[in-house]
């Protein structure tokens, strides 16, 4: 499924035990479990948001300022990759036990990636 995402900036990021990367235009993307992060020369990296003291220097300074070039979620795991223009790749597998990411996008539409694996999306003309 395409987030819909594609060609936006992300102009924040915040750390709470989560990451989160705001985004032109009111977006909001939200990653609350285990995330891999690969940058621009192929070097891969995972993380655990709320037990990695380095992860907000390297995010912000793999992903602040950057444009998104795709960004893909897959249905039936609710598998997220987020591609960069500049080859920055962060990708967040479901998990077991709690809700792994979200996006708040346009118009009120929301996407979830469920425990245990899926996605639930919802919009405002539901």
């Amino acid at each position: 499924m395409n987030l819909d995402i594609d060609g936006h900036l992300v102009t924040a990021v915040s750390f709470d035990y989560a990451v989160g990367l705001s985004m032109d235009g009111g977006l909001d993307l939200r990653i609350e479990t285990t995330m891999s992060l690969r940058d621009s020369a192929g070097e891969r990296v995972t993380f655990d948001p709320q037990d990695s003291p380095d992860l907000p220097t390297i995010v912000r300074r793999l992903v602040l300022m950057k444009r998104i070039k795709a960004a893909t979620a897959r249905e039936d795991t609710g598998h997220l990759c987020v591609d960069f223009e500049d080859g920055v790749r962060i990708e967040v597998a479901a998990n077991a036990h709690h809700e792994a990411w979200s996006l708040v996008g346009r118009s009120g539409v929301r996407a979830v990636a469920t425990p245990g694996g899926g996605l639930t999306v919802w919009s405002s003309r539901s």
